[in-house]
C-alpha cells in the first residue's frame, strides 16, 4: 500500500540485518510496516519529499566514489525522535543511496 510522505530520511539499507532486528522493528519502527527494510539511518531528516528528486543526484555523485567496505553492527538502537515535531503518525519515506558497503 503507498504511503504519502511528509518527512524523509537518507539511509543504508542493511537487509542482512533483519533477521536481527525484524521483531523489534515491527513492534517499535512504524516505518517497518510502511516497507522500510532495516537500516542505517544517515540523516534525519531529510529534505522535503519533493525536493528529494532534485538532491538524489548529489547524493549519488557523492557516494559514488566511496570504495565498498565490510562493517560489523556490534548493537542496535533506536534513536530517540526528534522534539520538532514528529509523532507516532508521521509519515515517512526512507531514501536509500546506491549500496557502497558490503556486510
Amino acid at each position: 500500500m503507498p504511503v504519502d510522505a511528509t518527512e524523509t530520511a537518507l539511509v543504508v539499507t542493511v537487509p542482512e540485518a533483519e533477521d536481527a532486528v525484524g521483531a523489534y522493528r515491527s513492534r517499535l519502527d512504524p516505518a517497518a510496516a510502511w516497507g522500510v527494510p532495516a537500516h542505517i539511518t544517515v540523516l534525519y531528516p531529510f529534505a522535503p519529499p519533493v525536493r528529494v528528486a532534485a538532491v538524489l543526484p548529489a547524493i549519488e555523485d557523492a557516494v559514488r566514489s566511496v570504495r565498498a567496505f565490510d562493517f560489523t553492527l556490534a548493537r542496535t538502537a533506536r534513536s530517540p525522535r526528534p522534539s520538532s515535531g514528529s509523532s507516532p503518525s508521521t509519515r515517512r519515506t526512507a531514501v536509500s543511496s546506491p549500496r557502497s558497503c558490503r556486510t
